[in-house]
């Protein structure tokens, strides 16, 4: 608001003049006088706005622009998994489309190892492993030799002490396996795929955390219509998992993937540059 002549008056733009007719009605509901609404344009960009179809310069355009972005400088890892390769720990909750950018870093050159199909095999193939798992929890996890994942899942999804015993039982033998599989690689840049990422430590043994997220409504429409689940479900799930902004904060750089490919795709593009380009040859590579 602002005075003129001793009059308040309400600046608004189009986006927000419903909000100001809102607060007149608000205002007049208990026994005040409108106030007049003064109209202003917003200031223009010279290039639209890709995503939004749009081109003023707004707080949401400049945040945008952020996504794929640096946002906290890397630092040395305190365990690195290689000193050979630059190492990017990508993350992301449950439908943030983590699968996509894996499968696009894939195919620009990057060695992505997925620790979701990694931890299948060594249920399928590590006894010791299985025998470990069985002592804590229960006969009832195992089938036909193997791990039944969704009777596992049924346990500790929604009990964080029961999730915290899986991920220190699972992850230091995935560690290993994921230390031999970097190992053998030409390839210069590798890339973890894992959903539990930060919840298991993994951002001290990598060079940068790369985390993909949507708003959590985006999140629960994905996962009813993936999964065919309530949005009970899907909730529960979702919150067993870090929040957005936990995972945020541990991050380096941050990817949305709430519109199209091409948009996600432009991210993650900007982001490998980024990595090419400034500290790739940190490591004399």
């Amino acid at each position: 608001m602002y005075d003129r002549s001793n009059k308040i008056s309400i600046v608004v733009s189009e986006e927000t003049l419903k909000g100001g007719k809102a607060v007149n009605a608000k205002r007049v509901e208990n026994g005040f006088n409108n106030l007049d609404i003064c109209l202003v344009d917003v200031l223009k960009n010279e290039c639209p706005d890709a995503v939004l179809k749009e081109n003023k310069i707004s707080s949401s355009l400049k945040r945008r622009e952020l996504l794929g972005t640096v946002l906290a400088e890397p630092r040395k890892p305190k365990e690195a998994i290689s000193n050979e390769h630059y190492v990017i720990g990508l993350t992301g909750g449950i439908a943030s489309g983590k699968t996509h950018i894996a499968k696009y870093l894939a195919d620009k050159g990057c060695e992505v190892i997925e620790c979701d199909s990694l931890v299948h095999q060594l249920y399928e193939n590590n006894e010791e492993l299985r025998l470990k798992l069985k002592q804590e929890f229960g006969d009832e996890i195992v089938e036909n030799n193997n791990i039944n994942r969704n009777r596992l899942a049924d346990i500790v999804f929604g009990n964080k002490e029961k999730l915290a015993q899986l991920n220190a039982l699972v992850w230091p033998v995935v560690v290993e396996s994921v230390r031999a599989t970097i190992k053998q690689t030409k390839k210069k840049i590798a890339v973890i795929d894992a959903a539990l990422l930060l919840e298991a430590g993994w951002g001290d043994y990598v060079d940068q955390v790369w985390t993909v997220f949507v708003p959590r409504k985006v999140a629960i429409e994905r996962v009813c219509v993936r999964d065919k689940v309530s949005e009970d479900k899907a909730c529960g799930r979702i919150d067993n998992q870090f929040p957005n902004d936990q995972r945020i904060a541990k991050s380096n750089v941050v990817f949305c993937s709430q519109w199209d490919y091409s948009e996600t795709e432009r991210q993650v593009q900007k982001a490998l540059e980024t990595v090419k380009q400034r500290y790739l040859g940190e490591k004399n590579m």
